[in-house]
């Protein structure tokens, strides 16, 4: 039996929908050892745009713009297509033919 190393790099951005983005940072709580309006507060604004970035690595939220990908010492090839909006499809299609 012949074995396969397949090595994946799979490149996501946050969620592009601002309806999920308003509401994560609108639902977004500061740790309960904060107790002072004005430190709840900053905290709130400081963690809003990272809050939002980490649905990058979200499945549920986060968007894949290409996959790169080798086999064994193959050369790496990637995958990227330009309406990668609505092309996460698309990316599974794909690695079922190979």
């Amino acid at each position: 039996m012949r074995q396969f190393n397949i090595y994946f790099d799979i490149e996501t951005i946050p969620t592009q929908s601002d309806n999920i983005k308003n509401y994560i940072q609108s639902n977004l709580t500061a740790p309960a050892n904060y107790k002072k309006p004005d430190s709840i507060s900053a905290w709130l604004e400081e963690n809003k745009e990272p809050a939002y970035r980490k649905t990058a690595l979200n499945g549920g939220f986060g968007q894949i713009v290409c996959i790169g990908y080798a086999i064994n010492d193959g050369d790496v090839k990637v995958i990227h297509f330009d309406n990668w909006a609505s092309s996460e499809k698309k990316y599974c299609n794909y690695f079922l033919m190979i």
